[in-house]
């Protein structure tokens, strides 16, 4: 054994002879890779190196960590010990970078993806530890803002859902179980795919909802020490970091570079509620029954404005695409326009006010929502007329549920705001009586980090996607969905302490 604990030791004293031996074998088989070096160099290091202190599972990531490493270097070696080759003359030809760096990313994903989830999975079932949410509150400057666990724990479901969602996109189909400008997915797709897909229709007006409500929380619990004026400017900073987010990070991940030699931008979540955060921030001392008022209003007027305002086939009209039509043609795609979705998130302003002033009551005014919006969507829905963009023809429950999201139509908005609301005011009432504490902590951290997950997680399951068992049918989408929620989980985690640890960082506006 080397009796040593330094990780840095140990890793040269047992990789330099193999590393040798393989640059060796790599010249004189014509740079064919002997790849089962690759994994004897790190598992015969491994061995050979002093166990650290710590649990066993402490020692096994360690473990991991060292022969990752190896992994990593010996990668690295084939493809200079072929390079150098090729430039002696001993090969006649170099070796291929697109080759050697899809390679390694390959391998070291198949490496650290499964360590990673059976982590997260461990953690999610660690009976070992002291049960409990986690912290409710926590001290930002020289204020206290306690956290509603009702909000979280709905966030973190919707988080959830939406991953659901794009595990499908990216390691299966796009299922479609929603209207688009007046048009029907056809055929509509079988009972448990239409149900994959619908499930994740509460994630949109959650979001943009609760972010409202965040705006209003935000501002109530920071007035004894903040000024307005610092209030609106870090709302307003949130919200263009957030349309920024989407260009420059959230496109890449979709692949919203180049197509067909022109360039398209995407007009995507993430800047319809920077947008709407802009615009709240700067009217949000406005009278609440006035924000109220008007986003109802709003609400109730979309579908005149649809109507009114519609786009020109074949026509690029980016202004009003962002404000009012989702359209996919041209140079812009916007899919969530601002106007219909404002209403939303003012309406979550007014509500979050109502709650920031009488916190004992949130059980009953979200319950009161869900009840009064889910009576007017089965009002509208079954009337089949005004608020309905995609009608009802009669056919099974799958058609009457089919509903337009692109834009959403008032049906859509109703039952899925209104189930939110339900949900919340569940998650209220229950708080900390809810059982499978270990469960509930994880749904809770999701919904603590929902910037973080939503950028990270994209590019994490478009890596899933490059595996080949996860993906190509519905089951490999589950199981991706799965291991990428158990990946998520240690990442948010990480994430979580380095903003706490970091409180006055850019790291707050994320």
């Amino acid at each position: 054994m080397i009796r040593t604990a330094s990780f840095t030791r140990a890793f040269l004293e047992t990789g330099l002879p193999v590393w040798l031996l393989f640059a060796a074998l790599q010249v004189v088989q014509e740079n064919r890779s002997p790849g089962i070096i690759v994994f004897f160099a790190p598992v015969w290091g491994a061995i050979r190196l002093t166990q650290p202190d710590g649990s066993s599972w402490k020692r096994l990531e360690y473990y991991v960590r060292f022969c990752l490493l190896h992994v990593a270097a010996m990668l690295v070696v084939m493809y200079a010990a072929g390079y150098v080759s090729y430039v002696a003359g001993a090969i006649p030809e170099p070796p291929s970078w697109t080759s050697f760096s899809t390679n390694t990313f390959l391998l070291l994903t198949m490496i650290i993806i499964p360590f990673v989830a059976v982590r997260g999975l461990l953690f999610l079932c660690d009976s070992s530890r002291e049960p409990g949410f986690p912290a409710q509150s926590f001290s930002e400057e020289r204020g206290e803002r306690t956290r509603i666990f009702a909000f979280d724990a709905v966030r973190g479901w919707v988080m959830i859902f939406m991953a659901l969602d794009h595990a499908m996109y990216f390691c299966y189909v796009h299922i479609f179980a929603e209207g688009f400008q007046n048009l029907r997915p056809d055929p509509l797709p079988d009972a448990i795919h239409y149900l994959t897909r619908f499930v994740t229709h509460y994630c949109a007006p959650t979001f943009i909802f609760l972010a409202g409500v965040s705006v209003a929380l935000y501002g109530a619990s920071r007035r004894s020490y903040m000024t307005e004026g610092r209030i609106t400017r870090h709302l307003v900073t949130r919200g263009v970091l957030l349309i920024l987010l989407q260009m420059v990070l959230v496109n890449w991940a979709w692949g919203f570079t180049i197509r067909a030699g022109q360039t398209l931008v995407y007009f995507g979540v993430l800047a319809c509620i920077g947008s709407g955060l802009v615009i709240l921030a700067l009217i949000r001392r406005a009278p609440c029954s006035l924000v109220i008022i008007g986003s109802v209003m709003l609400l109730l007027m979309i579908p005149v404005l649809l109507s009114t305002f519609a786009v020109q086939p074949g026509a690029d009209q980016p202004l009003l695409e962002i404000l009012l039509q989702p359209d996919t043609e041209g140079w812009i795609s916007s899919l969530y326009p601002i106007l219909p979705w404002f209403g939303v998130m003012g309406l979550g302003y007014g509500v979050g006010v109502v709650v920031s002033r009488k916190p004992e009551k949130t059980t009953r005014v979200f319950l009161v929502l869900g009840i009064i919006l889910l009576v007017s969507w089965i009002l509208l829905r079954l009337g089949g007329g005004y608020g309905n963009l995609t009608v009802y023809q009669g056919g099974d429950w799958r058609d009457f549920m089919l509903m337009s999201k692109y834009p959403p139509s008032l049906v859509f908005l109703c039952w899925n705001v209104g189930g939110m609301a339900l949900a919340i005011a569940v998650h209220n009432y229950f708080g900390r009586r809810l059982p499978f504490r270990r469960f509930w902590d994880s749904v809770v951290l999701f919904g603590q980090t929902p910037l973080f997950f939503y950028v990270v997680h994209l590019y994490l399951y478009r890596t899933l996607s490059l595996i080949p068992v996860l993906r190509g049918s519905l089951a490999a989408g589950y199981v991706a969905w799965l291991v990428g929620l158990m990946v998520m989980i240690l990442l948010c985690r990480q994430y979580q302490r380095l903003q706490k640890a970091h409180p006055d960082s850019v790291l707050k506006y994320v």
